[in-house]
């Protein structure tokens, strides 16, 4: 029922848009696109990783009313499991002047340790007047899902959040103080005892703080945020006995915090500095051990870093050269019975000469040493001490005349782990060569372009090497003045290790025809073949329709 509303919904704004804003300079009009499609998908060797029919709809409306502009969109789609069930998502952010709103399935970005990139269902608006800046949020993060709807048998509770931002500046200075509370509804789920025992509902209160200054008509600038967590893993352990009264007790009323609560802090900071043909940045990032909020996705704690970049333009940005060096540590409350130190460092060069030729490179390091804290059990005090090298290259010549358009590439990867531990390094040690010749053909006049070459890829390790040899393929052409669109390719490949030989083949097409100004039918078809150890093939197709539409180009007959 949900998904019929939704495309009758913007069925009936499209329908709208042709009879109220027929107009050619409407003060109120819509643009945006619909979409839909039907997907096959096909297995044979192996089990099937979808089902073999499929559906896609998606769309995007925008109302605009002079300032003021609404965006709506929805997708819909069949998953290919039979674990899943339509997916299904809509919302929308009208803004006006200063003034943004958001209605339904969003993201809002407070600060990095706060709230950041996680999605919820509910309502949030932005007010930047001037130099104040307020924001705020209230929303579901997460359904309830019960036993018998869980994937694999794992339920989870409704999630509640609420954020508030509250500053002043502008984007270049500026400083924010940040809100932000989630918590499961424990009330969400009937769970029987032995389902509520195994898992638990979470509680998280943060408050976090983003500032940034330039100085010097912004040569110089430094950026800072930071963030204190109070997470609680299970509102259902016992309470922490503490006595207090006034604000105090005020506060931890209101966090409820108890045996399972833990509080951690994070913040990181950059200073940078930039010239015309020079820049140089530092950084400094501290995340403690079990920092967590419910407004992020991830995020690695017991962390600390500090690394400089530094970055030079020569000869009038002919030649480019930046870098990188950073030391990384763990184990920041000296709780764990290792310490994981890492380096690394990078550096990159852009190099391009003339018109038609250009080359990029780089360098890559990165180490790791870990070393016992607490050694109890182990004698040696070495546990790990490896150094990951990688070097890139691209160089790429092109030439051309009235009638074609030719190039050159050639690439290059190479990767290898070194393990100076003499017990470990047998089973981590490896290399990877990785490399690509390229040449690309193209018609001017008739709009073709044939692309061919050859890879060589090579992976070692003491137990194991596998050597991959290969020619590929692509043709591209465009028609009838650009209506019909024509690409093509194959990539045909020789495996060879020791665990056996074999070919790996596959093809694809793309076929899409641009019916009128604004309607388009495409057509995909990519199709594998593979007979290294288990020989299988697998075809996957789409056939999609597209709709745009501005109702500004709409003149009146």
């Amino acid at each position: 029922m949900k998904k019929a509303c939704l495309l009758v919904f913007l069925f009936c704004g499209l329908c709208w848009s042709k009879t109220l804003f027929a107009q050619e300079d409407p003060k109120v009009y819509l643009t945006g696109s619909l979409g839909a499609g039907l997907t096959y998908y096909n297995m044979n060797g192996a089990d099937p990783r979808q089902n073999p029919y499929g559906y896609m709809v998606n769309g995007q409306v925008t109302v605009h009313a002079g300032q003021l502009s609404l965006p709506f969109s929805v997708y819909m789609n069949q998953q290919g499991t039979s674990f899943s069930q339509p997916f299904n998502r809509f919302g929308f952010s009208p803004s006006y002047k200063w003034a943004t709103l958001h209605l339904g399935h969003r993201m809002m970005f407070f600060n990095p340790y706060t709230l950041s990139g996680t999605t919820f269902l509910g309502a949030g608006v932005e007010l930047n007047p001037g130099i104040f800046r307020f924001s705020a949020m209230y929303g579901q993060f997460q359904p309830a899902i019960d036993q018998q709807t869980a994937n694999f048998g794992q339920p989870q509770f409704r999630q509640l959040g609420y954020a508030g931002k509250i500053g002043i500046g502008t984007d270049k200075n500026y400083i924010d103080l940040i809100f932000f509370q989630a918590a499961d509804d424990r009330s969400s789920l009937n769970l029987i005892d032995s389902v509520q025992n195994s898992i638990s509902a979470e509680q998280n209160t943060a408050l976090g703080l983003s500032g940034r200054l330039e100085f010097f008509d912004g040569k110089l600038s430094l950026k800072a945020d930071g963030g204190v967590s109070i997470f609680t893993r299970n509102q259902g352990a016992p309470g922490v006995d503490v006595t207090t009264t006034g604000l105090l007790q005020d506060i931890l009323d209101f966090i409820s915090p108890n045996i399972s609560t833990n509080v951690a802090g994070a913040g990181s900071a950059e200073l940078a500095y930039r010239e015309k043909n020079f820049n140089l940045g530092l950084e400094y990032r501290y995340v403690e051990e079990e920092y967590r909020t419910l407004g992020l996705n991830y995020l690695i704690d017991d962390l600390e870093q500090i690394t400089i970049k530094p970055g030079v333009n020569l000869f009038k940005n002919k030649l480019i050269i930046s870098g990188s060096y950073g030391i990384q540590n763990n184990n920041l409350n000296d709780r764990r019975a290792a310490k994981t130190t890492r380096n690394i460092g990078s550096v990159n060069i852009s190099w391009m000469p003339s018109q038609k030729f250009f080359f990029s490179g780089g360098y890559s390091n990165f180490s790791i040493y870990q070393s016992v804290v607490i050694d109890s059990i182990l004698n040696d005090s070495l546990l790990v001490d490896q150094v990951n090298h990688n070097i890139n290259g691209m160089a790429r010549y092109m030439w051309s005349n009235k009638k074609f358009q030719q190039s050159v590439s050639l690439t290059f990867n190479f990767q290898t782990l070194a393990d100076n531990n003499n017990f470990t390094s047998d089973f981590t040690e490896n290399r990877v060569f990785n490399n690509t010749a390229m040449y690309q053909l193209t018609n001017i006049k008739k709009r073709w372009t044939i692309t061919g070459g050859g890879h060589y890829i090579l992976y070692n390790t003491a137990t194991l090497s596998n050597t991959r040899i290969g020619v590929q393929g692509q043709y591209n052409q465009s028609l009838l003045k650009s209506k019909l669109n024509l690409a093509g390719g194959i990539n045909i490949s020789r495996s060879m290790s020791e665990i056996g030989d074999g070919w790996i083949s596959n093809i694809n097409t793309n076929v899409s025809y641009r019916i009128a100004q604004r309607q388009s039918l495409s057509f995909r078809l990519f199709y594998i073949v593979n007979d290294v150890n288990q020989s299988f093939s697998e075809l996957r197709g789409s056939i999609a329709f597209r709709i745009g539409f501005d109702t500004r180009k709409r003149k009146e007959k």
